[in-house]
């Protein structure tokens, strides 16, 4: 059998331990990251935190690239009708439009995290990061968002 085979990198699988630890600190009962605590990880695959959150909806921490994405899924082609329905909200927040694949990401930009380096220096970052993500998930109540998509 051919297909991607995670090679165990014991740093990233420990800092992504620490991370489900900061979230349950942190953020009870706000955040349902994708994945589970203990699972293998790969330098290579394991720098986005994914948020589930329903399913038009997903966040991701795009940690070593240094933004967050709110993605509403199946609404790429929708970019000028959403931000005509939005303007206002998405100016005042000063977030971004974006694409990612068929989705429409809503953007905010933030520090890049280093999964690479010991979890307590990048912790503040992290912080910024899950911040930024409340942030985004608490706009899905207050977006107009269009039912033709």
């Amino acid at each position: 059998k051919r297909g991607y085979v995670t090679i165990y990198d014991k740093i990233v699988t420990d800092f992504w331990d620490r991370v489900y630890d900061f979230v349950d600190e942190n953020y009870p009962n706000t955040f349902r990251l994708h994945g589970e605590k203990g699972l293998a990880r790969s330098a290579a695959k394991g720098q986005w935190i994914t948020i589930s959150c329903n399913n038009k909806f997903r966040l991701q921490i795009k940690s070593d690239r240094g933004y967050v994405d709110l993605e509403i899924m199946g609404y790429a082609d929708k970019i000028k009708e959403f931000y005509q329905d939005n303007k206002d909200l998405i100016d005042a927040k000063k977030l971004y439009i974006r694409l990612a694949s068929k989705s429409l990401a809503i953007r905010r930009y933030i520090e890049c995290i280093d999964f690479s380096k010991p979890f307590e220096e990048q912790e503040v970052a992290l912080k910024t990061a899950f911040d930024a993500a409340k942030d985004l998930q608490d706009l899905i109540k207050v977006l107009k968002i269009r039912n033709n998509a």
